[in-house]
């Protein structure tokens, strides 16, 4: 893209050096004839039709310079449009993968947490049945309980 617009830059610093270059032939031509008419150059009409022949070709080609560089400059600045135009689809699905990336880790975090918290919990249930099964007192085995859910349901304590 910087490189397309560099090229742009150049073309435009050549169309505008044409463009000078094209004024200031006409400017000389016109001067030319300005003497030629008021006799005060005192040419003589072959070297005054060389002069114009020669100055009309000059005019020719930096008018033939000037729309070949304004047809390039119309066809980098289509370019430009169409690269930009692809520039933003390609945003838009970097932004969809973004998002896409963004489920899958917080899916994974999930499945992480159930994972622990169910492993921690069949933890509880399993000091619980030791507990019970050694016997343990009802009102501590209730109280381990209590504190041993909490962390997984905290709405019911």
């Amino acid at each position: 893209m910087d490189q397309l617009k560099d090229q742009m830059e150049e073309e435009q610093s050549n169309r505008d050096e044409l463009q000078r270059l094209l004024n200031k032939a006409q400017s000389e031509a016109a001067m030319w004839r300005q003497k030629a008419e008021s006799g005060e150059g005192s040419v003589r009409q072959e070297e005054l039709d060389e002069l114009k022949r020669k100055y009309n070709a000059k005019i020719a080609e930096l008018e033939a310079q000037l729309e070949a560089a304004l047809a390039k400059a119309s066809s980098l600045e289509k370019v430009k449009n169409r690269l930009q135009g692809e520039m933003d689809d390609l945003m838009v699905e970097v932004d969809k993968v973004r998002y896409y990336l963004v489920l899958v880790v917080c899916g994974y975090f999930i499945t992480a947490v159930i994972t622990i918290r169910f492993h921690l919990l069949d933890v509880v249930v399993k000091d619980l049945a030791v507990a019970i099964l050694c016997g343990g007192h009802i009102g501590r085995i209730v109280h381990l309980a209590r504190q041993s859910v909490r962390p997984f349901l905290p709405c019911i304590f």
